[in-house]
């Protein structure tokens, strides 16, 4: 927040200098054209001038004073609205919405001047039409009166205003909104350099061009009409003297803008550039121009907040890749190999485990031997996906190896959901399947898991079906549990939903049907072959099934068969 000697300042300088920039040129300019139609057009064409010139020169007088009245009175209200706007900017009363209006009309203040401009000097063309006819001048000098003052000194005027104006503008605009960010503003009217460059060739040649085409030709007039071409020589010698000059001084002037207005803007453009390049990204542009410098800025200041973002972007991938790696590890360290079964004599195991990150997940398992040669599987399903699932699986894994004196597939369920309900206080839900094979029978309980397969070795398909809630759901839930035969060369088939719930890019599901019959299909392919090769099969199947598209879930399909 600016203090009060600074809000201050900068109001006391806006609400003096822009009626200095604007009023200035339309004085010079009108004065110009007043000693022009005194001493040379009206003055040396009507025979009887001397007669009224005290009548002659107060019309003059009262014409170019309404003419300043009026372009001062258009310029004072809208000044007025804007002062004040600052003024509750500065002191931070302006809402968002309130803001952005103010910096549109500061922007925009360039064309108003422009447009009140033209209208003063339109008006005065039109006050003096009367007086001209009043005074008897002829239709073809009222029509050269009306067409220079409105088109060449409204023009003159309007330019020079408008470079004065938009000078101080630059200057103003970082004070006032010292963020420079204008990058919001996408309505705004722009006045292109070629513009300004035609406007400036115009003030500069044109101008004085066309006004000593004039007077060469008033004086020509004067000398065939019979008048003393000396007594008006030193007239037409000092008016053409100071129309010179003053295009001279217009095309310094011109110059001295457009080096510090492009000029230097494109200096600091460059070395901004170069603290870019150097990897700073703390610099910024002051965006307070309404050509191409302007809309460069703020393409500059965007691809530097783009940049930036990025850069931040990045550093949280790095961040985050870094916190999935760890991850990973922790999560591979809990979930049990099929090598720490390779050596049982009865089975053959075989994992595939695809998260959908392609690093951690919601899908637990665990593989365990026990003392009695029956080997227990447990496959449990965290709602969710990422990190927050992986960290699931960490308490669900807890609670497993807990589980594990108790033997029986329900006894260890109702443990678990006790155990996470009551101790853990777990906010997630899961499902979970646990086996427990023998030789030559297995036992099973569910809780809320896709019903299981066995694929027996005459190419039947056993589901494995029984009834039990999620896990941390309801507290003192039953589980069934339920009983089967294993025989030599059946497979048994643990897999979670993300095995099949999987959907291409017409928004077609893979199915269970789908996946039930690509299981049939690769059992019987490679009857002869590792289950390895099965869960191969399995992979590319539902790849190209999705053909490209993400996978929607995490995955994991465990094959055991019998010896």
């Amino acid at each position: 927040m600016l203090s009060e000697k600074e809000r201050h300042r900068i109001l006391s300088r806006f609400r003096y200098v822009p009626y200095v920039t604007f009023l200035l040129p339309n004085i010079l300019v009108g004065s110009v054209f007043f000693i022009y139609y005194w001493y040379l057009d009206i003055h040396m064409t009507l025979d009887k001038i001397r007669d009224y010139p005290p009548i002659l020169f107060i019309s003059s007088v009262m014409i170019i004073s309404s003419q300043y009245f009026i372009t001062f009175a258009f310029f004072y209200v809208k000044m007025k609205r804007i002062s004040s706007n600052i003024h509750e900017h500065l002191s931070g009363k302006l809402d968002e919405k309130e803001t952005w209006k103010l910096k549109k009309n500061l922007l925009n203040l360039n064309f108003f001047i422009v447009s009140a401009t033209f209208l003063g000097w339109t008006i005065t063309g039109l006050l003096i039409l009367p007086c001209a006819i009043f005074m008897g001048v002829p239709a073809m000098h009222i029509t050269r009166i009306f067409l220079i003052n409105t088109f060449l000194g409204g023009t003159v005027a309007a330019t020079v205003a408008l470079f004065l104006h938009d000078t101080y503008i630059k200057k103003s605009i970082p004070e006032i909104f010292p963020d420079g960010d204008f990058s919001d503003l996408k309505g705004l009217m722009n006045i292109r350099i070629n513009h300004k460059i035609s406007a400036a060739l115009w003030l500069s040649g044109v101008v004085p061009l066309i006004s000593m085409y004039f007077i060469s030709h008033n004086y020509l007039e004067i000398i065939d009409g019979g008048m003393d071409g000396q007594h008006v020589r030193w007239q037409y010698e000092t008016l053409t003297a100071v129309i010179a000059a003053s295009g001279i001084f217009a095309a310094a002037v011109t110059v001295f803008y457009f080096v510090r207005n492009t000029g230097q803007p494109l200096l600091r453009l460059k070395s901004v550039m170069k603290e870019i390049g150097k990897g700073n990204l703390e610099v910024r542009l002051s965006v307070a121009h309404t050509d191409e410098v302007g809309v460069l800025y703020q393409g500059i200041n965007g691809m530097i907040s783009g940049l930036r973002k990025a850069m931040d972007d990045r550093e949280e991938l790095i961040l985050l890749d870094q916190e999935l790696s760890i991850a990973k590890q922790v999560q591979q360290s809990v979930l049990t190999g099929a090598d720490k079964i390779s050596d049982d004599g009865h089975l053959e195991c075989e994992i595939l485990y695809l998260p959908k990150n392609g690093r951690v997940g919601g899908d637990y398992y665990n593989i365990t031997r026990m003392e009695d040669g029956t080997v227990s599987f447990m496959l449990a399903d965290a709602t969710g996906h990422g990190i927050q699932a992986a960290l699931s699986t960490m308490q669900i894994d807890n609670l497993n190896r807990q589980s594990l004196e108790l033997r029986d597939p329900d006894r260890r369920l109702s443990f678990i959901n006790s155990e996470y309900i009551n101790k853990i206080h777990g906010k997630n839900i899961f499902s979970a399947f646990i086996l427990n094979a023998r030789s030559d029978s297995v036992c099973y309980s569910n809780a809320a898991h896709p019903a299981q397969f066995i694929l027996k070795k005459t190419g039947a398909v056993e589901e494995l079906k029984a009834r039990g809630r999620l896990i941390g759901l309801m507290q003192d839930t039953g589980f069934e549990c339920l009983s089967g035969t294993l025989e030599e060369g059946d497979i048994i088939v643990l897999f979670t939903d993300g095995a099949y719930e999987e959907f291409n890019g017409k928004g077609e599901i893979f199915g269970i049907e789908r996946f039930r019959t690509l299981l049939i299909e690769a059992s019987v392919e490679f009857r002869n072959g590792t289950l390895r090769d099965i869960n191969a099969r399995v992979k590319s199947a539902i790849e190209e099934f999705l053909s490209g598209e993400p996978w929607f879930d995490d995955m994991t399909v465990i094959l055991a068969r019998k010896k």
